[in-house]
């Protein structure tokens, strides 16, 4: 007999069910879950915008300046073919309305 008691295990013992802990899933585990849920009622699509993107070869830019006198207006835009930067400056002064001169800038530039 040993220390601790009777060791030999008899035929009649039944094992005892060890009662499964449910492992705690994390937080990426339950996005992944929630997303690739497929009986959720409200499916969304999440779609890419196809339009013009801001750093787009057709796009114009415009950086402001204040000056004594007015505004200059640069303008840049980019050609893919050449790979050039097209840049251009434009005076505004103090009497011209800005909207109107900005709105006549940006026609000028699309007609180019």
């Amino acid at each position: 007999m040993s220390r601790y008691g009777n060791l030999t295990a008899s035929k009649s013992a039944r094992a005892i069910p060890v009662r499964e802990i449910p492992v705690k899933r994390t937080l990426k585990q339950r996005f992944k879950d929630w997303l690739n849920n497929d009986h959720d009622d409200n499916n969304i699509m999440l779609q890419d915008s196809y339009g013009p993107e801001l750093h787009d070869e057709a796009s114009l830019r415009f950086n402001v300046y204040r000056a004594t006198g007015g505004m200059v207006i640069e303008t840049r835009k980019y050609d893919r073919i050449k790979d050039v930067n097209h840049t251009r400056l434009h005076i505004v002064v103090d009497g011209d309305d800005l909207g109107a001169s900005i709105s006549k800038i940006i026609t000028m530039e699309a007609l180019r």
